[in-house]
C-alpha cells in the first residue's frame, strides 16, 4: 500500500476552492433529532424498525461486537421483533427509541460522524437514498459504491469510511427499490443508479474525477456495466462479482440450477407475506403486487444480461476503458445440491439444449472455485490476468466469506485503496478538469416565427431496440421568439429548429435527393430495399456491373453473351422512390505483371478494347431506361455512372486509369447521352490522395470527361466529421483550376462506427466459388498487418454522428453523401472497421443483440430524411453562434430547418485511455532525448511506428491523423528504406509534433 504522503500530493493539484461544503445531515443527529421529534408509535413503526436495523449494521463493523453488545444486546433486539409479532406496538416503540439512542452515541464515539445522509433524484420520481463519507482533505476525486443483491448501503459503510480516509468522497447508495430507496429494484435502474450517483457529485461537491465499486451481482457487476458506458469513469474495483452469468440467466419453465435473482426474491416474498410490514424487506414492502410482477422481472433480468453473458468479454469491455481490480474469495468446500425453484416453478437456461443443462449442473454437487455463492469458469482469473491488459489486477481475498467477513474484509480494503491511490487519487490530465456542461452552451439562435419547433436528432431510448414507437421516440419542445430569437441550450447532440411551414407539397424526386447508401438493398430475398424506403434512403450504389461476370469466358466474348441476372435482380427491384449509381467494374480483367501471377501491375487490360467497349455500351443501354434493349420489366432507369472505384488503391497507374476512364466515358455517353458519368472513388479522402493520383488524371483528360468528382470519407464518431473541410476546400479549389468549375463533389463512401472494431476473431464463411478460392489464394501471399484495435464507440455516439457528417459535409457544396458500409452489418465478416458501420446488427461480434436488430443511427437517419430531405442545400447558410456551436440554416418548403449542436474539441484523455496515454507520453519523452541520424534513422523509425500503432489501438485514426497520417508515414517509410538525406529532420519533425499532440 501506498504511503499516505503520495496519495496527499495528489491534492496539490486541484484547487481548495472546489472543496464545497458536503450536502445532507449527518446520520447520527438525523436519527436523534427524528426520535425526539416524534416517539415511535404504530403509524412510523416500520420506518424506526428500518432505521434500528440500518444504525446496528452502521455501527457494528467500527465500533466493535463488545461495545454493539452493551449499546443494543442481541436478546434486545429479538424481544422487540417478537413485541412487533405479537402486535405490542407500545412497548415495542419505547425499546426502538433508546436503542436508537444509544446507537448514535455509540457511532460517534466510533468514527462514524463524519457519515451523512443525502439522497438524490433516480428513475421516474424516485429518490435514491445514499450515506456521504466526508474525506479529510480537500478533494476532487469520488467513489460511488453499490450493495449487494438484497443487501444495503450499511453493510458497506465501514468500507467506505475507510476508502474516504484515504481522499475520495464516497456516495455508499442504496440502489433503487432496497433498503430506503424508492422505486423498484431491476438490473437496468442499478446500472443507471451509478451515473446518476456522478451526477450528484458533479452538482453538489464539484467533484471532477470518478470511480466506482460495488459487491456481488447487485453491485459489482452494474459497476462493470457503468465503468463501460460512462465515460467519466476512471476506475472500477469489483468486490467478489459473478461474471459466469449463466447460473442466474434463466427464464421459466426448466430446472433451477439455483441463483436467479428472481427467483430469490420469490423465496423471500414468499417466507415473508405473512410477517407484518414493519418486518418484511424493503423489496417486498415496495411491491405488494409482486406475484404479478415475476414474467416481466424475468424479462428484465434476461433483457439487461443478453449483453454482457460472456464473463471475460465483460471483463475485456470494462478493463480496455478503465483501469479494473477485482477481488474474489476461496471456497475450498462443496457449498450446496441444486435444487427446485423455490415457488415450484421450471426454469432454462436459453440457448442450451436440457441434456447440456442436466449435463452441467443438476444432479450433482457443483464446486464453486472462487466463491461460495457463484459458479466460476477453470481458470477465469489465470485466464483474464494472462491475456488482458494493463492496469487491471485480480486479488484473491483469504479468509473470508462472500460478504467479506473479518479479517480477509479488512484485507479487502487495503487493496481497494492500493488501487484507488494508483488510478483514481492522481493529478487528472488538465483537458479533464472541466466544468459541469462544458460541452454545452446557451445559444441564441434568430427566427422568423414567434415560436419554433425544436426537436431531437438523436432517440432518447438508450439503444436503438428500445425504440418502440418511431413518432414518439424524439423528445420536441416549442421555443417561444424574444426580440427576434429563441434561447436553448445545445450539446454534442444535434438538435432540429423548424421555423415556419416547413412542410412539402410533394416527395422531391430521388435524383434531386442527397441522401444515399452504399449498398441500400439488404440480404433479404422477399424485400431488399424495406429498410432503405423506411427511413428515406434515395440513391442505390451496390452492386457493380463487372465484366467478368456478366462475360466470364472466352467463349461469351466472343459471340456477344452477357449474363445478366445478378444485375437484374439487384437493380431490377430498386423501388421507383429511389435512383441507383451504376459502376463499372474490371477486376480479373486488367493486366497483371507476369503471366500466370495475379498481382495487377497497372491500368492495362488483359482483353481487346474493342470488346470492352461492347460490353460498357451493352451494360449502359440495357439499364438506361429508353426502350431500345432495355432490361425487361425495368422501372428505375440507370442515369449516373461510375468508372471503377477506388483507382489510387488497384495501381499508380494514373495514365493507364486516366486512358481508361476515358475511353469508358465515351462509351457510356454513346449509349445514353444524358448520362452523368463519375471519376473512381477517391481513397480516404485526403489531399495528398488527390495531388498523388488525381490530379494527374484530371489534367491529362483536360478539363474533360468528368462529371462528379467522389471522395470516400471514413473516421471515428467524435470530431473526424470536421476534417471533411479541408479535403473539399483543396479538392474544389483544384478542380475550378483544372477545368472542372461545373464539375460536381459526392461523397458515396462516408461513416462511422459502433462497437470494438477489431477485438474478435474474424468469422470468414468458406470460399464458395472457384473466384472467391483464387481471391483467398492470393490473399494468402500478402503479409497480413498488425490487426488495428479501434476505441469502443456508442450506438448513441454514431448515431449523432450520422446527423453531423451529412448536414455539415451538405453544407459545404457537396451534392450527394452516402452512407457505407451497408444498411445492415458484416462486410468482411473479420471483426474489422466495416463490420461495424451498418445500421442493424448482423449479431456477430461484440456480442451484438439478435440480427435485424436496429441500432438509434436506424432511427437517427430516418428521423434527418424526414426533416432534411427536400431541402434546399444550394443555400445552405453557417450562422456564427459561439465558440464551438455549429449551426447550419437550409431553406425547406416555406421555411426553414437550422440543424444545431456544441462540439468543443475532446480532450486527448478522452480519446486515449489514461494508461495508453502514460506509455505514448514516455516513449516520446525518451525518443526526445537523443537526435536522429543515419546511423539510429531505422530504429528511431521504428520506434516511432510503435508509436503510432500504440496511438491507433488506443484512440483510433483522430489520434494519429494530425501529425502522423498514413500518407505521410508510407512516404516517409519509403525515404528511410532508401536512405534519403531528408529522412531524419521528418523523423523528428513528427516526434516534436507527436510531443505537442500529446502533451
Amino acid at each position: 500500500m501506498r504511503k499516505r504522503s503520495s496519495v496527499a500530493c495528489a491534492f496539490l493539484v486541484t484547487s481548495l476552492a472546489a472543496f464545497a461544503d458536503p450536502p445532507g445531515e449527518p446520520v447520527f443527529t438525523s436519527v436523534r433529532e427524528s426520535v425526539r421529534a416524534e416517539a415511535t408509535s404504530e403509524a412510523n413503526l416500520p420506518a424506526r424498525l428500518l432505521a434500528l436495523k440500518n444504525l446496528a449494521m452502521l455501527v457494528a463493523p467500527t465500533a466493535g461486537p463488545e461495545a454493539m453488545e452493551k449499546a443494543l444486546p442481541r436478546e434486545a433486539f429479538d424481544r422487540i421483533v417478537e413485541l412487533v409479532r405479537a402486535g405490542d406496538t407500545e412497548t415495542a416503540a419505547g425499546s426502538i427509541d433508546r436503542a436508537l439512542l444509544a446507537l448514535c452515541d455509540l457511532g460517534e464515539r466510533s468514527g462514524m460522524k463524519s457519515a451523512r445522509k443525502v439522497s438524490f433524484p433516480g428513475t421516474d420520481g424516485a429518490r435514491v437514498a445514499a450515506l456521504l463519507f466526508e474525506p479529510e482533505q480537500p478533494s476532487t476525486f469520488g467513489l460511488v459504491f453499490g450493495h449487494g443483491g438484497y443487501g444495503s448501503k450499511e453493510g458497506w459503510a465501514d468500507v467506505a469510511l475507510a476508502l474516504s480516509r484515504a481522499g475520495v468522497w464516497v456516495l455508499d447508495m442504496d440502489f433503487e427499490g432496497a433498503g430506503e430507496s424508492g422505486g423498484v429494484s431491476a438490473w437496468s435502474t442499478r446500472i443507471r443508479d451509478f451515473s446518476l450517483g456522478i451526477d450528484f457529485l458533479q452538482s453538489e461537491l464539484r467533484v471532477t474525477r470518478f470511480g466506482v465499486a460495488g459487491h456481488s451481482g447487485g453491485g459489482a457487476w452494474p459497476a462493470a456495466c457503468a465503468a463501460i458506458d460512462d465515460p467519466r469513469v476512471s476506475t472500477a474495483v469489483l468486490w467478489d462479482c459473478p461474471f459466469d452469468f449463466y447460473d442466474i440467466h434463466l427464464v421459466k419453465d426448466s430446472e433451477d440450477p439455483g441463483g436467479n435473482p428472481a427467483a430469490v426474491l420469490e423465496d423471500v416474498f414468499e417466507k415473508t407475506r405473512s410477517e407484518p410490514a414493519a418486518l418484511r424487506p424493503p423489496e417486498v414492502n415496495e411491491t405488494r403486487g409482486l406475484p404479478g410482477r415475476f414474467d416481466a422481472m424475468y424479462e428484465e433480468v434476461e433483457a439487461t444480461l443478453s449483453r454482457y453473458r460472456h464473463p471475460a468479454r465483460l471483463l475485456a469491455q470494462v478493463q480496455e476503458k478503465r483501469p479494473l481490480a477485482v477481488l474474489h474469495i476461496v471456497a475450498e468446500e462443496l457449498v450446496r445440491q441444486l435444487g427446485p425453484s423455490p415457488r415450484g416453478g421450471k426454469y432454462e437456461l436459453p440457448g442450451e439444449s436440457r441434456s447440456e443443462v442436466r449435463a452441467r449442473y443438476l444432479g450433482r454437487s457443483l464446486r464453486f472455485q472462487e466463491s461460495e455463492l457463484f459458479v466460476r469458469p477453470e481458470g477465469l482469473w489465470e485466464r483474464w490476468d494472462r491475456e488482458l491488459g494493463e492496469p487491471k489486477r485480480t486479488v484473491l481475498i483469504r479468509g473470508t466469506n462472500h460478504a467479506f467477513a473479518p479479517p480477509g474484509r479488512m484485507e479487502a480494503v487495503r487493496e481497494s485503496v492500493e488501487w484507488l491511490s494508483r488510478h483514481l487519487l492522481v493529478a487528472a490530465p488538465r483537458e479533464t478538469l472541466e466544468t459541469v456542461g462544458a460541452d454545452e452552451r446557451e445559444v441564441r439562435l434568430p427566427v422568423a416565427s414567434p415560436t419554433v419547433r425544436c426537436t431531437d436528432s438523436v432517440p432518447s431510448a438508450e439503444k436503438g431496440a428500445g425504440v418502440d414507437d418511431f413518432s414518439k421516440a424524439f423528445p420536441a419542445r416549442t421555443l417561444s421568439a424574444k426580440d427576434g430569437a429563441v434561447a436553448f441550450k445545445v450539446g454534442r447532440e444535434p438538435v432540429y429548429v423548424l421555423d415556419g411551414d416547413t412542410s412539402l407539397p410533394s416527395s422531391a424526386p430521388a435524383e434531386s435527393s442527397p441522401f444515399g447508401f452504399h449498398p441500400a438493398s439488404v440480404p433479404d430475398p422477399k424485400d431488399p430495399y424495406g429498410h432503405a424506403r423506411e427511413i428515406g434512403v434515395r440513391w442505390h450504389r451496390g452492386l457493380y456491373a463487372y465484366w467478368i461476370l456478366l462475360q466470364p469466358t472466352e467463349e461469351d466474348i466472343d459471340g456477344g453473351v452477357f449474363h445478366w441476372e445478378q444485375n437484374d435482380r439487384e437493380w431490377g427491384l430498386v423501388p421507383e422512390s429511389m435512383a441507383i449509381f451504376g459502376n463499372i467494374g474490371l477486376p480479373e480483367r486488367r493486366g497483371t505483371s507476369e503471366a500466370g501471377k495475379p498481382t495487377l501491375s497497372g491500368w492495362r487490360l488483359n482483353k481487346p478494347e474493342e470488346a470492352y467497349l461492347r460490353f460498357v455500351k451493352a451494360a449502359v443501354e440495357r439499364y438506361d431506361g429508353d426502350g431500345v434493349d432495355d432490361m425487361p420489366g425495368l422501372s428505375v432507369p440507370i442515369r449516373h455512372w461510375q468508372f471503377e472505384n477506388e483507382p489510387d488503391i488497384a495501381s499508380e497507374d494514373w495514365e493507364g486509369y486516366a486512358h481508361l476512364h476515358e475511353i469508358t466515358y465515351d462509351a457510356i455517353k454513346e449509349a445514353c447521352p444524358e448520362a452523368r458519368i463519375a471519376l473512381g472513388g477517391q481513397t480516404g479522402g485526403g489531399v495528398a490522395v488527390f495531388e498523388r493520383f488525381f490530379a494527374p488524371v484530371l489534367s491529362k483528360l483536360g478539363g474533360k470527361r468528368v462529371d462528379i468528382y467522389d471522395i470516400h470519407y471514413y473516421g471515428d464518431a467524435k470530431m473526424d466529421w470536421r476534417g471533411v473541410k479541408d479535403v473539399y476546400d483543396h479538392i474544389r479549389r483544384r478542380l475550378d483550376e483544372l477545368g472542372y468549375a461545373k464539375t460536381e463533389v459526392w461523397i458515396t463512401e462516408m461513416g462511422s462506427y459502433s462497437g470494438a472494431p477489431g477485438d474478435e476473431e474474424p468469422k470468414r464463411r468458406p470460399a464458395r466459388t472457384e473466384r472467391e478460392r483464387n481471391r483467398e489464394r492470393d490473399l494468402a501471399e500478402i503479409p497480413e498487418p498488425p490487426r488495428l484495435r479501434l476505441p469502443p464507440q456508442s450506438e448513441r455516439e454514431q448515431a449523432r454522428d450520422v446527423v453531423k457528417r451529412h448536414a455539415y459535409t451538405l453544407s459545404l457544396g457537396v451534392k450527394k453523401t452516402f452512407w457505407a458500409w451497408g444498411l445492415v452489418e458484416g462486410f468482411m465478416h473479420d471483426d474489422g472497421y466495416f463490420d461495424h458501420t451498418g445500421f442493424v446488427y448482423d449479431g456477430e461480434f461484440d456480442e451484438d443483440p439478435p440480427r435485424g436488430t436496429r441500432k438509434l443511427a436506424y432511427h437517427t437517419y430516418r428521423k434527418m430524411t424526414e426533416t432534411l430531405d427536400g431541402a434546399d442545400w444550394s443555400r445552405a447558410e453557417a450562422l456564427e453562434l459561439g465558440k464551438d456551436v455549429y449551426a447550419i440554416r437550409v431553406p425547406r418548403g416555406q421555411g426553414t430547418v437550422t440543424v444545431v449542436w456544441c462540439d468543443p474539441p475532446y480532450p486527448i484523455s478522452a480519446t486515449v485511455p489514461p494508461d495508453a496515454l502514460e506509455e505514448i507520453r514516455r516513449r516520446l519523452e525518451d525518443l526526445g532525448e537523443s537526435a536522429t541520424d543515419a546511423q539510429n534513422l531505422r530504429a528511431r523509425f521504428g520506434a516511432l511506428r510503435e508509436v503510432v500503432m500504440l496511438a491507433l489501438d488506443a484512440g483510433g485514426p483522430s489520434a494519429v491523423d494530425s501529425w502522423a497520417p498514413f500518407d505521410r508515414m508510407k512516404r516517409l517509410e519509403k525515404q528511410v528504406l532508401e536512405g534519403a538525406g531528408g529522412a531524419p529532420a521528418e523523423v523528428d519533425a513528427i516526434l516534436r509534433e507527436a510531443c505537442e499532440f500529446f502533451r
